[in-house]
This record gives structure tokens, C-alpha cells and sequence, in this order.
């Protein structure tokens, strides 16, 4: 039987997770697969009433962090309890649809973390009893945007200048940059490893597990297909900023 795009997503997922050193996530929660869609788990949490908190316009809201980590809304924790989030979604023809590939940045230092540990409190108990109202030093924040990769192929809303069918949001919600596609997840976790663990990715010690994500993703890109479009897409034509990944 023919392996669909969604499983090989997630034995993606599970070469990721079962790696023998893991260099790079401190624990993981499977994905969830509903159809032809791969994704996590949604149900988030929000206190109050008003918009909720997993929507875009919380975007760079450091409360968005809490409320993802406190549903446990993630597959990736990554070491320095930064989330990693992602959606796969594939029409009837095992054509990719739609991804969005998310970092969201932990933040409170480690060194802060490493002083909660150290007289005895665990960080997810910490996280888990964060309030509205918290209190922090400012000394123990750290300030890192969350970044989230998107591909939207038929997309449908307003301002269709300003959304490139591959783009990357940071530091705005309403920052979009005309990207190159990545389309595994070991491309992902290539991507975050260079821009956002710089110390990982020059560090000699590590060289060997990332050649191995290179080679993992060379022949995984296979596996996966962007329906070709006729002509020139409409999309992003007034976004003139464009990243590359390789």
C-alpha cells in the first residue's frame, strides 16, 4: 500500500525523535493525524474571555508561549524549553496544501531555569502555575522572536499581494517574507538549528548529526510534492524581501 504523505511525516517525526543522541530536543508529544492532516494538539487553554490566545494576534505575546506550553499545544521541546509546533495538510491527490512551521521561543533564560531547578522547583510545575500577572526580573527574560514557516497554496483571503504562497513571519504578526519552500521536517530542524542555535550549529561536536538531518531531508524531499501552478501566481507580488535557506 502506498505511504501517504501524512505518514511520511510522521516516521519523519519518529526518526527525529528516536534518534540515539539527541543534540537538540529535550522531550517530544506525538502528532496528532486526522485525514490527510498532521498536526498537534489544539485544545488550548484560554483564561478570560476575548479573542483567543492561540491566534495570530498573539503572535509575539509572551503569554502565547505559556498558554501553548501549558495545553502541552507542541511535538518539540526543544533543550532550551523553546516549542516547536507543526501542520501538514495534503489535498486527495497527495498534493501538499498547507504547512506552518513554528519556533516559539522560551522566554526566561537558562540560567534563571537552571536557579528554579536548583531550589527545587521543576519548570513545568513553574509554567504550569504562571498567572496573567506573573511577576519576572527583567534580568531573567530573554528577547528572541518566534518565527513560523508557512505555505498557503489556495489562498482565498484579502491582500493576496502580501502573501507569498512560501513565506516566513518573525517579530510581527504581520511580517511576511517571500521564502524558499521547506518542505520536510528535517529541513525545519536544519533551519532552526542555524538561525536560532548558532552555537549548536558551528559547534565541531555536532557536525555529525546535522549532515545526517542534510542527507535525511535530501531523501525525504522526494516523498513530498507542490502542485505546480500555471503561470505566474498573484500571490506576494509586493513582497520584495526574499530568504533563502540553503
Amino acid at each position: 500500500m502506498k505511504e501517504l504523505p501524512v505518514e511520511k511525516i510522521a516516521r519523519q517525526f519518529s526518526v527525529i525523535t528516536s534518534a540515539d543522541k539527541d543534540f537538540l530536543i529535550r522531550d517530544y508529544i506525538s502528532p496528532v493525524i486526522n485525514g490527510r492532516t498532521i498536526t498537534f494538539k489544539n485544545d488550548v487553554k484560554t483564561k478570560g474571555c476575548g479573542r483567543s490566545v492561540k491566534s495570530q494576534k498573539f503572535f509575539d505575546y509572551c503569554k502565547q508561549y505559556v498558554a501553548f506550553y501549558q495545553s502541552r499545544s507542541y511535538q518539540f521541546l526543544f533543550h532550551d524549553y523553546s516549542l516547536g509546533r507543526f501542520i501538514y495538510e495534503f489535498d486527495d491527490s497527495d498534493h501538499l496544501l498547507s504547512y506552518n512551521l513554528y519556533w516559539n521561543p522560551c522566554p526566561l533564560r537558562l540560567k534563571f531555569i537552571e536557579d528554579l531547578e536548583e531550589i527545587g522547583w521543576d519548570f513545568s510545575d513553574y509554567i504550569d502555575n504562571m498567572v496573567d500577572n506573573e511577576t519576572v526580573r527583567l534580568d531573567d527574560i530573554i528577547l528572541r522572536t518566534p518565527i513560523r514557516l508557512d505555505y498557503i497554496r489556495d489562498y482565498d483571503g484579502t491582500k493576496p499581494e502580501l502573501h507569498p504562497d512560501f513565506h516566513m513571519h518573525f517579530q510581527n504578526k504581520n511580517t511576511r517574507v517571500k521564502s524558499e519552500g521547506i518542505l520536510t521536517l528535517y529541513s525545519y530542524l536544519l533551519f532552526i538549528i542555524e538561525n536560532c542555535y548558532p552555537d549548536i550549529y558551528k559547534d565541531e561536536e555536532y557536525q555529525s548529526e546535522i549532515e545526517n538531518l542534510r542527507r535525511l531531508d535530501r531523501e525525504a524531499c522526494i516523498g513530498i510534492s507542490v502542485l505546480s501552478k500555471p503561470g505566474k501566481s498573484i500571490l506576494g507580488y509586493d513582497i520584495h524581501t526574499l530568504i533563502k535557506y540553503s
